[in-house]
């Protein structure tokens, strides 16, 4: 049986793999979509894209949560030799922190999903005011991802703004 332990030295320097994995996680989950959707849009299956637009959120959060709940690690993370586990460093981490490391992109999903389902409300957007917010919410996975790694990479233990949410550290780890 593997046993996996935490590396003492620099455990906590892993920036460089923690964006890769984000990464690579996010090329797992949309290669398939994008595959779907091209392949839906060469025969304008128009029903199976909106279907495909509106699941793929879904998809990437709920691989996510589960991933990191069961686990402590997404595929990439467990490649990469990555693990997420509590502040305490001393048990894997609830469904709660799970879901909490991912609120704001559940609130982004949800929006999302709102977006595509009801695109009558796209109307509100005739109001100056109502589309600057608009603006403004759909600029903010952009802006949150820049303040994820401002504050990932300026504190000892390199966590991002979900981890102290979640309370939760993402940790070199090793196999023994």
């Amino acid at each position: 049986m593997t046993e996996i332990t935490f590396q003492p030295s620099n455990k906590y320097r892993i920036g460089k793999r923690r964006i890769l994995a984000a990464i690579l996680d996010s090329f797992l989950i949309f290669v398939p979509f994008i595959a779907i959707t091209s392949n839906a849009s060469t025969f304008g299956n128009y029903t199976l894209i909106a279907w495909m637009v509106t699941l793929q959120p879904l998809v990437q959060i709920s691989y996510s949560v589960l991933c990191h709940y069961f686990y402590g690690q997404t595929l990439a993370k467990s490649v990469l030799n990555i693990k997420v586990i509590d502040v305490s460093e001393d048990s894997k981490i609830t469904l709660q922190q799970a879901l909490l490391r991912d609120s704001v992109w559940i609130g982004m999903a949800l929006l999302t999903i709102i977006n595509n389902l009801f695109p009558e409300i796209g109307f509100i957007y005739e109001n100056p005011i109502i589309g600057f917010i608009a603006t403004l919410v759909q600029s903010f996975g952009s802006i949150w991802i820049i303040l994820e790694l401002v504050t990932m990479f300026t504190n000892k233990k390199r966590r991002s703004l979900h981890d102290y949410i979640a309370g939760t550290v993402v940790v070199k780890v090793q196999e023994v």
